[in-house]
């Protein structure tokens, strides 16, 4: 009888391990937003964007966004470790890969695992399969995603996947494109 008790015992200690090791899924906010730049000057301004990531402070709340203020605030964090305070309204910023008019872009899944946050963002690519593009209009996405955090650091990775169809199609061969900074919180004085 004791054997067992140590054995149960053992088994729960070890499932607790590997539960707190398993990426938790965080909801997505309803204020996560893909950016699609219509007029053409904002479309020049993020075809010049780097496919990366930053996180920012103290965006602007304005509707609809000054793109051209959101181009300029992810240029100067793109790729940079970031170190901001606690209770600043905070964002990802990640530019995607350069697509084509027809091309969506769903941000898919947000999921934190103790200091390191995912977030992975699907898009079509109607150009790798073969699509015929008349009149096209290239643009690059970039998605926004408020962020909550308490004082840490933190790795942040951005995964954009090629996929035929959205919500849920199947992954085109192109390989992802990943990128990731760090982050630090500190704690308000």
């Amino acid at each position: 009888m004791l054997a067992e008790t140590a054995m149960w015992l053992l088994l729960c200690a070890l499932l607790a391990v590997s539960a707190e090791d398993q990426p938790k899924a965080v909801k997505l906010p309803d204020n996560a937003l893909v950016h699609r730049p219509h007029r053409a000057n904002d479309r020049v301004l993020f075809a010049a964007l780097a496919e990366t990531v930053a996180v920012v402070a103290d965006l602007p709340q304005d509707s609809p966004r000054d793109l051209s203020l959101l181009a300029k605030k992810f240029t100067e964090a793109a790729g940079k470790p970031a170190i901001l305070r606690q209770g600043a309204s905070l964002a990802i910023l990640s530019a995607g890969p350069m697509l084509d008019g027809p091309d969506k872009v769903l941000v898919k899944s947000l999921t934190q695992k103790q200091d390191r946050i995912e977030l992975e963002i699907l898009h079509t690519a109607v150009r790798s399969q073969g699509a015929r593009l008349r009149r096209n209009i290239r643009w690059r996405p970039l998605v926004e995603i408020p962020l909550q955090l308490p004082a840490g650091h933190y790795q942040v990775m951005v995964t954009w996947r090629a996929v035929v169809d959205l919500p849920e199609g199947e992954a085109l061969k192109t390989p992802p494109r990943i990128s990731s900074v760090k982050l630090e919180i500190r704690a308000e004085e």
